[in-house]
């Protein structure tokens, strides 16, 4: 991995594709693999209860240090749903090399809802707010994991 680089954030428009893969990723790039969505979780507990008792701005002032902490981790292959990303976009310095695994529209899990609405402008948004950018034009974790190794040998 290049040195400038702590580590790999993976943030695609399937959440669990993008987990899936970045799980992968970690274990053949021989790293460390976390989610942002579970360390937040962990950070705080009980979400539904800090919000209860503290408010929304409290918890998205924690949300964002236990993002910037997050992001300092060394190492590491770290995936991002879109949400979190956006929201605490400012955390992720330099020191991670931002990868957006970019599908087709008709690739993302019908779960994905919101994605699947807001498509354009949020494929817009992390195209722009990456590093690199990956076209992947399936959802086999395996094959996917091998592109971006493959990306990654002649990007660094």
């Amino acid at each position: 991995m290049n040195a400038a680089f702590e580590n790999i954030v993976l943030v695609c428009l399937d959440g669990k594709l993008c987990r899936s893969v970045s799980e992968k990723l970690s274990e053949k790039l021989d790293m460390f693999f976390a989610d942002l969505k579970a360390y937040i979780e962990y950070d705080l507990m009980d979400t539904k209860a800090v919000l209860e008792t503290c408010g929304i701005e409290y918890f998205d002032e924690r949300e964002f240090m236990a993002s910037a902490n997050f992001a300092k981790f060394s190492n590491s292959v770290l995936t991002v749903d879109f949400d979190l990303f956006k929201k605490n976009r400012k955390a992720f310095t330099k020191q991670s090399l931002i990868i957006y695994l970019k599908l087709a529209k008709k690739l993302i899990n019908k779960a994905e809802t919101v994605n699947i609405l807001a498509f354009d402008s949020h494929d817009k948004y992390l195209e722009k707010e990456s590093n690199l950018t990956i076209e992947i034009k399936h959802t086999a974790v395996t094959k996917a994991v091998k592109e971006i190794i493959n990306f990654l040998g002649e990007a660094l």
